[in-house]
């Protein structure tokens, strides 16, 4: 209509920029609305929305009112550039196409932006040849949908492949060490792994092992400089003696003054029974790869590492484990979530809010619930960092049979604000077999299952009896604790009785799963 007034994009997007700002606790200061400037060797260049947290990926959202001829070629022409004040390129840009009915009248518009509907799609690789996402056609959602696709494009693709070929070459190499050591004679070492892992041993206990320990050694330089924890390169320059001392040494500080037991105690398990020349190779070998992946950012970047290891564990050619898909998990938890009656918009509620797996393998479906509950705080205004240590101590309850899933639950977990240290969790490696009478227990335990007829079972990691010193003072490491009808969300797949038949030919060499025998012992 002629005369009909409208609203440019330059002032839609700044409306927009005023929302997602709200929306996560790193844009607040970090997002630039219809600048210039702002790439480098292209000055006149301006992305109607430039993302640029730290220690994250950036990411461009370009918009465009309906049909959006353009948009989608904008959103591409991004690729590949890099932000001034940014030694990382744009991986991701996202194309958002502005319904009609947000052009011509400007009452109440940020209200009415919040509400609306949107098509987007993204964009990622190779500027020259980039992939788009969905192939065709568009995707359709409101301001918080847009919001998790940013997220999502914050995490570098890139780096997390990068991360995983480092990590999977450090495991092999290190595997083969504990090989040489067998072929030499010293059965007991792949013996012992398979003990503390509660599985037979070889290749893949033995690839499993190692990748416990390089994940303490990367969560180790994570917190060194907390507690005065030394970091892992300060004892490999300084140790006159062994290496692998004055590790085990940190990890019981670590353990004693911070916590952090189903992520230590079993690297530790793990390291301890090896013969010290053999232990030090392993443990320079996976040093090594350590310190590569702190180049990465592994340490400090948004969700980086808890991406990378999920990625590696649902390669079921390298540690050979049947876990339940990141992308299935994600789905999974967004419907559980989306169920729960609970007032999102309020902040102070989420505290109250208790999730649990009582089966949780390496932990990718409570990471994924736990995530959408962050982010749904983020989304109402909140920063979820401060939540972060609250939930992981009193909130979130995991717990399984197997050793080696209990401390990568726990290292998902973490890895969320891998920066921020926290005193206990409420992961538990729950008893299964037999054990020594108790007065308090059952002579037999099932896992999990010892909570359908009382409120409180032992852990392997504690039996009420030992004391660890966190920030807060001494703390009791007790036993699983969950009272009838406590918990909001139970998220969980459970375990079943038999092997599966993924990859016969290769399983037949695989060790057998421990919850398929029930005269197995707890020692």
């Amino acid at each position: 209509m002629i005369g009909m007034s409208n609203t440019s994009e330059i002032v839609f997007n700044g409306h927009l920029a005023e929302i997602l700002r709200t929306k996560h606790p790193l844009w607040r200061n970090c997002l630039g609305v219809e600048q210039t400037g702002v790439f480098r060797d292209h000055p006149r260049l301006r992305p109607d929305i430039l993302v640029l947290p730290p220690n994250a990926q950036p990411v461009v959202v370009e918009t465009e009112y309906v049909p959006g001829s353009t948009v989608e070629n904008d959103a591409k022409a991004r690729l590949g550039l890099v932000p001034l004040g940014s030694e990382n390129l744009i991986e991701q840009t996202i194309a958002v196409r502005i319904p009609d009915s947000l052009r011509h009248d400007q009452s109440h518009l940020v209200e009415r932006i919040s509400e609306a509907d949107f098509d987007y799609c993204i964009f990622s690789g190779d500027p020259s040849a980039p992939q788009r996402w969905p192939g065709k056609g568009w995707l359709n959602g409101g301001i918080n949908d847009i919001v998790r696709c940013i997220e999502h494009a914050m995490v570098s693709q890139r780096l997390v492949d990068e991360g995983i070929l480092i990590l999977e070459d450090g495991v092999r190499v290190a595997a083969r060490a504990v090989q040489d050591t067998v072929d030499l004679g010293f059965v007991d070492t792949e013996r012992e792994m398979g003990r503390v892992l509660n599985q037979h041993g070889g290749e893949q206990t033995n690839r499993m092992a190692m990748t416990i320990i390089a994940n303490a050694l990367t969560f180790h330089s994570t917190i060194a400089g907390f507690h005065d924890i030394p970091s892992v390169t300060q004892l490999q320059n300084d140790t006159a003696g062994s290496f692998r001392m004055a590790i085990l040494d940190t990890w019981r500080k670590i353990l004693d003054d911070i916590n952090y037991w189903p992520i230590f105690k079993v690297a530790s398990d793990l390291l301890a029974p090896i013969r010290a020349a053999t232990a030090n190779r392993i443990l320079y070998i996976l040093a090594s790869a350590s310190e590569r992946l702190a180049e990465l950012g592994v340490t400090t970047r948004h969700d980086l590492s808890g991406r990378m290891f999920q990625n590696l564990i649902a390669d079921r050619k390298f540690l050979a484990t049947f876990y339940t898909l990141p992308t299935s998990a994600a789905l999974l938890a967004e419907m559980a979530v989306s169920r729960l009656d609970a007032d999102w918009n309020n902040l102070e509620s989420y505290p109250d809010l208790t999730i649990a797996d009582f089966s949780c393998g390496t932990g990718t479906l409570l990471s994924a619930g736990y995530q959408a509950i962050l982010a749904r705080y983020r989304h109402a205004g909140g920063d979820d960092s401060e939540l972060h240590r609250h939930m992981i101590e009193h909130s979130v309850i995991a717990a399984d049979i197997m050793p080696a899933a209990a401390h990568l639950c726990a290292s998902q977990l973490s890895s969320v604000h891998p920066t921020i240290v926290f005193d206990n969790t409420r992961v538990y490696t729950m008893p299964y077999g037999t054990g020594n009478v108790d007065e308090k227990y059952h002579d037999v335990s099932i896992g999990s299952l010892d909570l359908i007829e009382t409120v409180k079972s032992r852990s392997l990691f504690a039996t009420g009896e030992v004391q660890a010193s966190g920030a807060q003072g001494d703390i009791k490491v007790g036993d699983i604790e969950v009272p009838h009808e406590s918990v909001d969300l139970v998220i969980m797949n459970p375990p079943f009785t038999r092997p599966t038949n993924h990859e016969a030919a290769e399983c037949r060499s695989l060790p057998l799963p421990a919850f398929g025998q029930p005269e197995t012992s707890n020692a």
